[in-house]
């Protein structure tokens, strides 16, 4: 809402106001929102690079607006380097109320994020977006409501220690009490974006905690380039996407460690250093219904040939490989009688299809081969009777084809 400088003081009774835009030298400042303890609902502020120091935004008084549900605080990404040295500074002073559940900071350019984060005991999202030059993640672990994180373009971010996961608060409240508590309590979704100088992603600190992760179900890596290790803990995953990533292969084989039982939704895009998945991770997430995998430039194999394990995706329905150069066979035990759509693009050293397992691909709607140039024939024996699409090009040495009802 764009208002002349003053006119917000007079309306101390306003439940409503979307956004405020701080203004430079004209319009109104943070501390017109001062008297609005009325507020309800969403509050977005822009123009935080206008704000002078902690103090002037400590005017704002935002720890009192307890109807407040969702913040937005918002500087200018683009900006001079000394627009940028009270960042900090102002981030501590706009402290919220506890009752805050959604917040969203977005283009600081602070080091630190603030310490008032420790008290956000009800925040139950947060998304920290193009905070460029903070060096660590804010302490989260503890929070009780916690259910979604999203982290992106943080690009001084190097490690992710055992401060993120909080555990030197989780007990806060509870008296003299050292029982272990569960960090991450009712997080879902895990989103981290951008980290591009991240290397090390720690393992929690487990001995002062009961479980970690315990509700986690989507985790996201994306344009992690350099990120080298990362936690082997996560009991409830069901969906794991990670894209981009320079030596995947170690951080992977840890996540998808043999403790790891609950995959629905696997997808690599980009990842470097991934040969093949980690053995026994097909056999032992038995619920994987949707596999997808793309310029993985070093994937030989999707998992150990030899290792002969059947059945072993009874529930995958969606299957899609494309870009690698040097797969050379789809184990056994892949296809069954679940799938629903398969998709192989160019996979030129691809040579072994698999026959269908268990009664054959009964539900296989879409099939398409693309550039597979040296698959001579699909072996699937007992035909594709619920086939619709058939998509079949520049595969030279593909000499049979399934019957088709």
């Amino acid at each position: 809402m764009k208002v002349p400088g003053g006119i917000l003081r007079q309306l101390t009774n306003l439940r409503s106001l979307p956004f405020l835009k701080v203004g430079n030298k004209t319009g109104p400042g943070i501390e017109e929102l001062g008297c609005l303890n009325q507020l309800h609902d969403t509050l977005s502020i822009y123009g935080l690079e206008n704000v002078g120091d902690g103090g002037e935004a400590s005017k704002a008084n935002l720890v009192e607006k307890k109807h407040i549900r969702k913040l937005i605080l918002d500087w200018k990404p683009s900006r001079p380097s000394h627009n940028v040295e009270n960042d900090d500074d102002v981030l501590e002073g706009l402290r919220p109320h506890s009752s805050l559940e959604f917040l969203e900071i977005q283009g600081f350019m602070g080091v630190k994020l603030p310490s008032w984060l420790l008290l956000a005991h009800n925040l139950k999202e947060i998304e920290l977006l193009g905070c460029n030059k903070c060096e660590g993640v804010p302490v989260l672990g503890h929070l009780p409501n916690l259910s979604c994180v999203k982290i992106m373009r943080m690009e001084n971010l190097t490690r992710i220690g055992s401060e993120f996961y909080g555990d030197d608060h989780v007990n806060c409240g509870n008296g003299s009490s050292k029982e272990p508590r569960p960090l991450f309590p009712a997080l879902k979704t895990l989103h981290i974006e951008g980290a591009q100088n991240l290397i090390e992603w720690m393992e929690a600190p487990r001995e002062r905690a009961s479980v970690v992760f315990p509700c986690l179900e989507e985790l996201t890596l994306i344009k992690c380039h350099k990120l080298t290790s990362a936690p082997s803990h996560f009991p409830s995953l069901k969906k794991l996407v990670i894209e981009w990533m320079d030596s995947g292969g170690m951080p992977i084989a840890s996540i998808l460690s043999n403790q790891l039982t609950t995959l629905t939704y696997l997808s690599f895009l980009g990842v470097k250093g991934l040969t093949c998945l980690p053995g026994g991770m097909l056999e032992k997430n038995k619920n994987l219904a949707h596999l997808d995998i793309s310029q993985c430039s070093d994937l030989t194999c999707i998992s150990p040939q030899s290792q002969g394990f059947e059945y072993c995706c009874a529930s995958l329905s969606y299957l899609r490989i494309r870009i690698c150069h040097y797969l050379r066979y789809l184990p056994d035990g892949l296809l069954t009688p679940s799938l629903k759509e398969m998709e192989l693009y160019y996979c030129p050293n691809l040579q072994y299809i698999p026959d269908a397992t268990h009664g054959g691909l009964t539900s296989l709607e879409t099939l398409s081969l693309t550039l597979c140039c040296d698959i001579t024939s699909i072996p699937f024996s007992q035909g594709l009777p619920a086939l619709g699409k058939l998509h079949i090009d520049q595969c030279w040495e593909l000499s049979s084809l399934p019957l088709v009802d």
